[in-house]
């Protein structure tokens, strides 16, 4: 097999209770992660048991004998130890080598469950559990004998190895900025098909709605993989009740933002309900508060005032209010706050996280599943033939707007996504008067400059955030790892 050409940034170790991503230092021992990694690509873990577990203390594995006593290095049978003094084993999820003395590593390493300062200079310390604490602390708390084994064990499955080529800073905005303009050429796309079919052919909003979900779920199914989702299956944190749960309630929420979207739609104009949607971030803070416990500094949430107020501004002259249209929108704008936070917590998620087109795919199954009774119990009016293309086209954009919708999510906190959607939101309300041949006011040239200020205040503000956070860390930090 052809040797590792780049340094994977970690490895994600599959057992049978779970998957646990680790982080690899390079930078401090990258001796003993190349062997780690290089053992994980040779899958030469796989279905080895994890012969050693004592609760609060350690998960010990990687030995192809299952006793404790076997396992090679890539090296040859052992290799040095590299250890830094600026790493301690100071609490759970740190990964070390395992040896019988100086200088005796080999294939076998362990996790910490907690605080082990008594091995710091003895073991070669080289990663962190960066997502999967929660199966490690399981892994931790099973049965075991007499002898620290578990009374049933518990396998590596495969080890896969990761490049987070995505989250570094370069590449993380070259990817945020090709999906948020996917995202908003799809959304056009979607607006306008939407407000064209239901104002000027009178399709039901009902029936777009179950057919978009239908559509967007099959398409799903194909982008990823039927192949994959037969794997899942055989995943212990797969159709387990939280995960089911998890996707039941976010495909609830995909199902109401778009019946309360197309009612609004239907009732309103696109502008309107886009003004009504100009409190998303407001909404989306108070979520991210309450859902994911992050709280926004207050030069972030001034900032959001212009990018909210500028969005009204350019929808002032184009209302039509009416109580239907108001309410629909106005519920459409809550849920889909919560939904866009919870669904950034399930892909952050430790234990069950998802992938942006994993989760696009299941809450749609979920969101049809409920939508498809109600096509059933109520009188829909079809469409004729002649709309089957239109329908088709619509329901293709529709599945592009969500799947660049996830991906841009997985990439930056809820409130930056907000402020996106925002900000593409006065953007569609400026196409949107063009296209329809609306004039254009002077109220709509000072919100769309407001947004415009408003997106640099709130740039200028998370700029400034980001390096107090920072300056608090290495101060954190340096008490912590060398004490």
């Amino acid at each position: 097999m052809p040797q590792l050409v780049d340094n994977p940034t970690g490895v994600t170790v599959r057992t049978t209770m779970g998957d646990i991503t680790i982080e690899l230092y390079w930078k401090h021992a990258p001796k003993t992660c190349k062997n780690f990694a290089e053992l994980s690509r040779k899958k030469y873990y796989n279905n080895t048991i994890f012969h050693r577990i004592i609760p609060g203390f350690i998960v010990q594995g990687g030995d192809p004998t299952g006793t404790g006593r076997g396992g090679k290095s890539i090296y040859g049978e052992t290799f040095a130890d590299e250890i830094h003094p600026g790493l301690k084993h100071a609490g759970a999820g740190i990964i070390s080598m395992a040896n019988s003395g100086p200088d005796t590593n080999g294939s076998q390493f362990f996790l910490t469950l907690g605080p082990t300062s008594h091995l710091d200079g003895k073991h070669a310390i080289f990663g962190r559990v960066c997502k999967g604490i929660g199966i490690l602390n399981r892994l931790g708390s099973v049965q075991t004998d007499q002898d620290d084994r578990p009374t049933d064990p518990i396998k590596i499955v495969d080890t896969i190895l990761v490049y987070d080529r995505m989250k570094n800073k370069e590449n993380g905005m070259y990817w945020a900025l090709i999906f948020g303009l996917s995202w908003y050429f799809f959304s056009f796309c979607t607006l306008m098909l939407n407000k064209y079919m239901l104002s000027e052919r009178n399709v039901d909003p009902r029936f777009l709605g179950v057919f978009q979900m239908v559509l967007t779920t099959t398409v799903g199914l194909v982008q990823i993989g039927i192949p994959s989702l037969l794997i899942g299956l055989h995943d212990p944190n797969r159709f387990s009740p939280r995960f089911v749960r998890s996707m039941a309630l976010v495909g609830g929420m995909r199902f109401l933002t778009v019946v309360l979207g197309l009612v609004s739609l239907k009732a309103v104009a696109a502008s309107f309900v886009e003004t009504v949607k100009s409190s998303a971030p407001l909404f989306t803070v108070l979520a991210s508060w309450m859902v994911l416990g992050e709280r926004t500094g207050l030069l972030i949430n001034f900032s959001l005032l212009p990018i909210m107020s500028g969005l009204a501004l350019c929808a002032f002259t184009e209302l039509s209010f009416n109580m239907v249209g108001f309410g629909a929108a106005f519920s459409n704008n809550v849920v889909d706050c919560v939904q866009n936070v919870y669904s950034k917590k399930l892909m952050s998620d430790e234990i069950s996280g998802v992938s942006a087109n994993e989760l696009q795919f299941y809450t749609s199954l979920s969101a049809t599943c409920l939508q498809i009774p109600l096509w059933l119990v109520s009188r829909m009016a079809l469409p004729g033939t002649a709309e089957v293309p239109l329908l088709l086209l619509n329901g293709l954009c529709f599945h592009m707007q969500s799947v660049t919708a996830y991906c841009l999510m997985n990439l930056i906190s809820p409130v930056t996504h907000s402020v996106a959607n925002t900000v593409k939101r006065g953007l569609l309300i400026w196409l949107s008067v063009m296209v329809f041949g609306n004039k254009v006011s002077v109220y709509n040239w000072m919100g769309a400059g407001l947004v415009i200020a408003g997106v640099f205040l709130y740039n200028e503000a998370k700029k400034r955030t980001e390096l107090e956070r920072r300056a608090s860390f290495r101060h954190t930090a340096s008490k912590t790892i060398m004490m």
